[in-house]
């Protein structure tokens, strides 16, 4: 976490195309290569509605959504 802003990362993982990446991101904090809180950030999501959803809302005047 390189703390240079805070804009949400998010993957939209339709039909399961990063599930290899996500795992990849799995294994890494279980190697401790990742903090898990830094993984916990990253906003998936398989429906794009779902997903414009949180960010739209994430963005709210007085959200409090991480």
């Amino acid at each position: 976490n390189l703390e240079l802003h805070s804009k949400p990362c998010a993957l939209l993982n339709t039909g399961g195309y990063f599930d290899g990446l996500l795992e990849f991101i799995r294994h890494t904090i279980e190697e401790g290569f990742l903090p898990k809180e830094n993984a916990d950030k990253l906003i998936v999501e398989e429906s794009p509605a779902r997903l414009l959803e949180i960010l739209i809302r994430r963005d709210a005047p007085g959200s409090t959504v991480p």
